[in-house]
């Protein structure tokens, strides 16, 4: 027993017995078992009968105790409910109580003998005459149940095993894994082997609820899709009160579904069949007609017609009208539509209601859209029929009667771009309005074509007519021949109307017969004006060619402009430009032709010839350009010369060959004009300007027009930026000849050019550490300006310059200062560079000798004067030593006084000292010294001092400088005033 309801399973293990011979079939029933049932739980959840079911379960046969159960009266079953209830119940009781709660239990019937486990076959002895898979044994009852029962009692039930089998077996009762059942076996009894091991359920109740259902529910007579309700009284008989749930399959329905039942009680409920021991039948309803035909109606308008529902059931049928292959079940309360239409037919009523032995009228109603045949099938569908009704619904839709009063319009002929109009009349000859709209004209004429209807639709009032104006402008050549379709509404055939006629071509006069241009001079344009009339009233478009007979003559020809648009009536040129590329003689035709309409309409004739002028240059072979100068223009002209009757056009092309002398690189620069300006016809000339790495060039003219029997100077303009020899090639290209005129021109570039005086600059003798100016005088006797830049190369650097670089104008004149500082007693030279930028470079000797010393003394003067000191008290001046020099050097300061007796002073008692008196001094640096005054005697005092440098031991010292040390020295007098003090 489990926690949620009193039930389990025991296992049965079937075993044969051992040193059993000769044992004989037997088929009677084993040995009972005894099945106790305690429940712990004092309150657990009814297990009574919770489904309601009309199936049977047949009992066994073989034995009176698994017979099927009977239908049982209420003081039957409340007897045996009593006897279930009881402590102890036997075999048969139990046998009994089974077959009466067997409807109940659908779900325990799969667990009857099932076998869940099987032995060996070795295992057991003997053969059996039971197929594997089949239970040896026989539970009677199949199943133990226990209904009635109270918390903490226990319950006794017993049931039989039958052996199936021809041989004597054992069997085993497994007591399940429960705190509430337990399995004991009349005999004690132990088994060892076993063939399979099937189940016996086992189940608890704490009471039985019995329903009085009957046996049989009968709805009698129900009619397709109309509801069959039976009421019925449901009494609980049993012995426990019970919720009770009602299941029935489609299309049976139970209201309700799920109630309780308390015991005694009962429950009104209501069954609702379809399908179930119940004859369906369907209703008597049928149609007045299954077919309806309309008449031809307009479009537009409708037609109606009506038709019957009858019903000869006894029964009040909803139904409802669908079109298409639609037959959905019609549910009883679908809402009401008041009218159903697909396409061209509409049904009124849509849906609703035909009365028991009653007719119902529904009309039909018929409006076509368009003049066509239309076929439709309505569908019905009515409660109490398994299958809709269906009509089929006819209709023919006719559209508006109109035509052309005339089928052809002939154009006739029609000049292009000329407009023409015709009229014609549409005429509607039917019961209803023609609407009519021409459809579009796509492909039928060539594009540019104007054709218009005026009007191109509208609507025509019955036995009316209209008046169309079609115009044509065409906009090609040649006869045509059209059908125009035009569409009514409504209808599907359109009325056509054809057009036919013939577009021709304009007549176009001209001022000339043939374009002669007679002999032009080569290289030269020539025109020759045509003009064209138009004598159509159309505006038309003329263009004009050249008939491509040979390349040498058909490049030659133009015609500007290419297309000509001729106002009706007006005239237009065309202007013929001949320019002959060789001398030769032209017998070429012009074409005019219409544009899009015919290519070659007019043709006329063109002649002409061109010859080559005679021409000679001056000099014929070379030019010499001379003192060209870079950054400079240099010119030299040439003469061509025209002795012919005809006009010459010439192309000056310049080769420029450069030889740079710094770099020593040769150059080739092809230059050659790019573009041609100025007038050939008036003799204008024009000018070009050509350009390479280190040269300029240019011819001034570089084309032109050389008048007959005259000559044309060209000028030559050479500006070179780097100094070299320069050859010119001078091509001179006379248009007709094949082979150009040459003429060599010869130049050589070169840069500014200096004059230098003095070629060298001494100075001699001069102190250390004093700077002297001296100067070298530069002249530049080009006419171009001169860049200079000086460069001074010397050991120590002691020459500068004070102005290194300046530009000098042609002719101008310059001082160069250089200047001379020695840092150091010592000889010098160097050399002073002078070069111009792209020009000359001189040199300039420089030589000069240093002597005295680079040590400088500051505030040491020729004297130095202490004024008046007082004895016993020093006196100081302080001054500064500097080394200007490049070199280490030991300054001394000596007593330069000439008394013997003073240089034999001791140190001591001199009246001057200098401190400190010796130390060493590093180049470019300084050192401060002190003169002190000290005496202690009192008078005027004096003393030479002299200051030395030398650059070390060995070394000769130089002296640097002398002063006079100069100093009074005093006693101070002390006098009393007064002389006496006197107290009294």
């Amino acid at each position: 027993m489990k926690n949620l309801g009193d039930e389990d399973s025991f296992f049965l293990s079937s075993v044969r017995e051992n040193a059993v011979e000769n044992e004989e079939h037997q088929l009677s029933c084993g040995p009972t078992k005894m099945v106790s049932f305690k429940n712990k739980i004092q309150h657990l959840g009814n297990t009574g009968v919770n489904t309601c079911t009309a199936s049977r379960s047949k009992g066994n046969s073989d034995c009176e105790n698994c017979a099927a159960p009977q239908a049982m009266s209420p003081q039957k079953i409340e007897q045996f409910l009593s006897h279930a209830g009881a402590g102890m119940l036997d075999a048969l009781t139990s046998a009994k109580i089974f077959r009466l709660l067997l409807p109940s239990v659908p779900s325990l019937q799969p667990l009857f003998h099932k076998v869940v486990a099987v032995a060996e076959r070795n295992e057991l002895f003997g053969q059996s005459a039971i197929p594997i898979g089949s239970p040896l044994f026989e539970a009677l009852p199949p199943a133990v149940f226990f209904v009635g029962f109270e918390a903490a009692k226990v319950y006794h039930a017993a049931f039989k095993l039958r052996n199936k089998d021809r041989i004597s077996r054992r069997v085993l009762a497994l007591t399940p894994d429960s705190l509430h059942f337990s399995v004991t076996a009349m005999k004690e009894e132990k088994a060892s082997t076993a063939r399979e091991t099937f189940l016996v359920p086992l189940r608890a109740f704490q009471g039985l609820c019995s329903l009085n259902i009957p046996p049989v529910v009968s709805l009698e007579t129900a009619i397709v899709g109309k509801r069959k309700e039976k009421t019925m009284f449901l009494t609980n008989n049993g012995n426990a009160d019970s919720n009770v749930t009602l299941l029935v399959s489609p299309p049976f329905e139970v209201q309700p579904g799920c109630f309780p039942i308390p015991i005694g009680g009962s429950q009104q409920g209501r069954e609702e069949v379809k399908q179930l021991e119940c004859t369906v039948v369907e209703a008597a309803v049928t149609l007045s007609t299954s077919l309806l035909k309309f008449d031809t109606t307009f479009v537009n308008l409708t037609s109606e017609r009506s038709l019957c529902i009858q019903n000869n059931s006894n029964e009040h049928l909803p139904f409802r009208w669908s079109f298409g292959a639609s037959e959905e079940r019609l549910e009883e309360f679908d809402e009401i539509l008041e009218t159903v239409s697909s396409g061209s037919f509409a049904i009124k009523p849509a849906s609703g209601r035909v009365w028991a032995n009653s007719t119902l009228h529904i009309r039909v109603q018929f409006t076509p859209i368009q003049a066509t045949t239309y076929n439709s099938t309505a569908i019905l569908n009515i409660i109490g029929r398994e299958k809709s009704l269906k009509m089929q619904l006819c209709g023919t839709g006719t559209g508006p009667q109109a035509k052309f009063t005339k089928a052809e319009l002939d154009f006739g002929d029609v000049a292009v771009y000329t407009n023409k109009t015709l009229d014609v009349e549409i005429v509607n000859t039917g019961d209803i309005a023609a609407t009519y709209l021409v459809k579009p004209l796509v492909g039928l004429f060539p594009a540019g074509t104007e054709i218009n209807f005026i009007p191109s639709g509208g609507c025509i009032s019955i036995n009316k007519a209209e008046r169309v104006q079609i115009s044509l402008k065409p906009a090609f050549v040649g006869e045509f021949e059209v059908v125009v379709p035009w569409a009514i509404e409504s209808s599907p055939e359109d009325i056509l109307l054809k057009l036919k006629g013939r577009a021709i071509p304009p007549q176009i006069n001209f001022d000339v017969s043939c374009v002669d241009f007679g002999i032009i001079p080569f290289g030269f344009e020539e025109v020759r004006s045509i003009t064209l009339e138009n004598t159509s009233s159309a505006t038309q478009m003329v263009n004009a060619k050249v008939v491509k007979r040979t390349d040498d003559t058909y490049c030659d020809i133009k015609i500007s402009p290419d297309v000509l648009t001729i106002p009706a009536g007006a005239l237009g040129s065309f202007n013929v430009i001949l320019c002959p590329s060789k001398a030769q003689t032209y017998l070429e035709e012009v074409a005019f032709g219409l544009p899009g309409l015919i290519e070659d309409y007019l043709t006329l004739p063109l002649r002409g010839s061109s010859k080559t002028p005679h021409v000679a240059l001056e000099p014929d072979s070379s030019l010499v350009l001379e003192d060209v100068f870079i950054h400079t223009a240099a010119t030299k002209s040439f003469t061509i010369r025209n002795t012919s009757r005809l006009s010459a056009q010439f192309t000056v092309t310049l080769e420029v060959r450069l030889y740079n002398v710094e770099k020593g690189v040769a150059s080739l620069f092809a230059l050659n004009s790019s573009t041609i300006s100025g007038d050939t016809k008036t003799g204008r000339h024009s000018h070009c300007e050509f350009g390479g790495e280190h040269v300029n060039a240019r011819a001034a003219p570089s084309k032109g027009l050389v008048p007959p029997l005259s000559e044309v100077s060209v000028l030559i303009i050479f500006y070179p930026t780097a100094p070299g020899d320069i050859n010119f090639n001078c091509l001179v290209h006379i248009a007709g000849l094949d082979t150009p005129f040459q003429l060599e021109v010869h130049a050589c570039a070169s840069g500014p050019k200096l004059k230098i005086e003095p070629k060298e600059l001494q100075w001699g003798k001069i102190k250390c550490l004093d700077e002297v100016i001296q100067q070298v005088e530069v002249t530049n006797t080009s006419p171009i300006p001169a860049s200079i830049r000086c460069c001074i190369r010397s050991k120590h650097g002691y020459f500068t310059a004070k102005n290194p670089e300046m530009t000098l104008n042609g002719g101008a004149s310059a001082a160069i200062f250089i200047v001379a500082m020695f840092r150091e007693a010592v000889a010098a030279t160097g050399q002073l560079t002078v070069s111009a930028v792209d020009g000359q470079s001189f040199i300039v000797y420089l030589k000069g000798q240093a002597v005295g010393s680079p040590v400088v003394l500051e505030d040491f003067g020729p004297c130095t004067d202490f004024q008046q000191v007082c004895t016993s008290n020093a006196k100081r001046k302080t001054f500064k030593v500097f080394n200007r020099g490049s070199r280490m050097r030991h300054i001394h300061f000596l007593d330069g006084s000439r008394s013997a007796y003073s240089r034999q002073t001791p140190e001591s008692q001199r009246k001057f000292m200098v401190q400190p008196n010796e130390f060493p001094l590093g180049p470019d640096s300084s050192m401060q010294v002190v003169i002190e005054a000290l005496s202690t005697f009192p008078g005027r005092a004096s003393q030479v001092i002299i200051c030395q440098e030398s650059l070390g031991a060995g070394t000769t010292p130089v002296r640097v400088a002398r002063t006079l040390a100069t100093a009074d020295f005093f006693t101070p007098n002390l006098v009393a005033t007064p002389s006496s003090l006197s107290f009294k």
